[in-house]
């Protein structure tokens, strides 16, 4: 019943009129940080090539203590790191430790957009100036080639994920 629930209100509301929110809060974002000395807004400036994701920087921050100043200090919670997107990272630039993400959603007014918008700024004032960030949350490099999965342990068989059950879990019947 969830699914289609969140999808009745979703039509209910109208795909373009959740757009057009979305883009509300993202021009607000963007006017915003613009400009702000020290905080990296990354991503296109066009409204219409966005979505509601904001990756930040702050100067002599890395993006774990700018999460943790966030939170502490505005009530602001976001997520740093990498994002499980290395090569996203690598074409912005911000691998290996990668940016501070805040997103906005359908439910979230101006108010809580301005206030996180106002707080990179705040942050940045704080920073010493001339120092590296703290590279706690740094990950290691890529690998030189693609991932690939494990081999199965022995004495393991694929699950049938109907019904979560396998060949190790079944038990055997006496004949």
């Amino acid at each position: 019943a969830g699914l289609s629930e969140g999808a009745a209100w979703v039509l209910d509301r109208g795909v373009a009129d959740l757009r057009a929110h979305d883009e509300r809060l993202c021009e607000l974002f963007i006017e915003s940080t613009g400009g702000a000395e020290h905080v990296t807004v990354y991503g296109p400036k066009e409204i219409a090539h966005r979505a509601g994701v904001f990756s930040v920087n702050v100067d002599g921050f890395s993006p774990g203590d700018l999460a943790a100043a966030l939170e502490s200090d505005f009530g602001i919670c976001t997520r740093p790191g990498v994002h499980c997107a290395p090569l996203a990272h690598q074409t912005i630039g911000t691998h290996p430790t990668g940016p501070c993400r805040l997103s906005t959603g359908p439910f979230t007014t101006e108010a809580p957009v301005r206030h996180a918008a106002d707080a990179p700024p705040q942050i940045a004032h704080r920073a010493p100036r001339g120092q590296q960030a703290s590279s706690a949350l740094s990950c290691p490099s890529l690998p030189p080639e693609p991932y690939s999965p494990p081999p199965e342990p022995l004495g393991t068989s694929p699950r049938d994920y109907r019904t979560g059950a396998s060949s190790v879990d079944t038990p055997s019947t006496p004949g």
